[in-house]
């Protein structure tokens, strides 16, 4: 199984993978320190069905293995991993 995952550095927010995904799980957000919104992904409802990478004209998401995902946000959230946007 596979999620999607936003490199927030390639999206230039043009929304091409929010009218493309059929489950509603892409938003735009505005980030801390950045003055354009960006692409995030409801990991609760994306099911990985890979619409929105092929769509992604700055190629800023690409699919990740659900396991390496989950290891990813808990090193993140135990603060092993920072992220700078």
């Amino acid at each position: 199984m596979f999620q999607a995952q936003v490199d927030t550095d390639l999206c230039d927010g043009c929304q091409d993978c929010i009218d493309l995904c059929y489950f509603d799980a892409i938003a735009l957000v505005r980030l801390p320190k950045q003055k354009r919104m960006k692409a995030a992904i409801d990991l609760d409802r994306c099911c990985g069905c890979n619409n929105c990478s092929p769509s992604c004209p700055q190629e800023g998401i690409i699919m990740v293995p659900i396991r390496e995902l989950e290891e990813f946000l808990l090193k993140q959230q135990a603060g092993a991993i920072t992220v700078t946007a």
